[in-house]
């Protein structure tokens, strides 16, 4: 079987945007929830890429480095284009604006911590040979052949042109849907001013926590029998 990575080369053939629907990016999160299969997050070694089949131009994958930093594994042709390089092993804070650095850095650590998906609405001023752009963005975490939640699927879809690169992008919208019980609440922000900066979102505690949490460590100090988790990294 072919490997995502042979896919998302730069030889992949973008195709033609069919109008604001953002088709891609449904096509991404569709193939994430089909392989999730009810668990929390899916396995990176279980994306397939004949799943995202007329969305691989706009596909990647990140990779952990440390806290809100993800670099690209891969990242299909229409987001290199955007970016006028190649990619891989580059740090996504790269194709933001500074001011949307530190929103962007808190949505990656959502989607790796809580985990959470995420969806940015972005945008591009126009410039010469630049027209203005808006686009759609999706991080679907997932866990790596270790086990932790360390690395992300992702669609990146433009409403419009290019033009040419480098495009640097701000972060106007987001929101949040954590995929646990504690993650708290679905979140959203959103600005009239999509130039305005806005502070990072913050995770909303679940009002039933501090009771599981009392419920928890009652039964922790009970007398009778307990069991004992053991981990084998073999």
């Amino acid at each position: 079987m072919a490997g995502i990575d042979e896919f998302l080369g730069g030889s992949v053939v973008s195709t033609a945007f069919e109008s604001k629907s953002f088709a891609s990016l449904k096509i991404i999160e569709n193939y994430w929830e089909s392989v999730r299969k009810g668990r929390l997050v899916p396995n990176r070694f279980e994306v397939d890429p004949r799943g995202l089949s007329g969305a691989l131009s706009n596909a990647f994958i990140l990779e952990r480095i440390s806290g809100g930093l993800a670099r690209f594994r891969i990242a299909g042709s229409l987001i290199t284009e955007a970016a006028g390089a190649e990619l891989r092993g580059v740090p996504m804070s790269a194709l933001f604006n500074g001011e949307s650095r530190d929103q962007l850095a808190d949505a990656i650590n959502a989607a790796f911590d809580d985990p959470s998906i995420i969806h940015l609405k972005v945008s591009s001023l126009a410039s010469i040979g630049r027209p203005a752009l808006e686009g759609n963005l999706v991080l679907l975490p997932l866990r790596s052949d270790l086990g932790d939640i360390t690395r992300i699927l992702g669609g990146f879809e433009f409403a419009g042109d290019v033009g040419s690169g480098p495009r640097k992008f701000n972060i106007d919208a987001q929101s949040r849907r954590g995929l646990t019980g504690y993650a708290g609440a679905d979140v959203l922000q959103f600005s009239e001013d999509s130039r305005e900066r806005r502070s990072p979102l913050r995770s909303i505690e679940n009002p039933n926590l501090n009771a599981l949490r009392a419920k928890s460590n009652a039964a922790a100090n009970d007398e009778g029998p307990k069991l004992r988790l053991v981990v084998c990294n073999q």
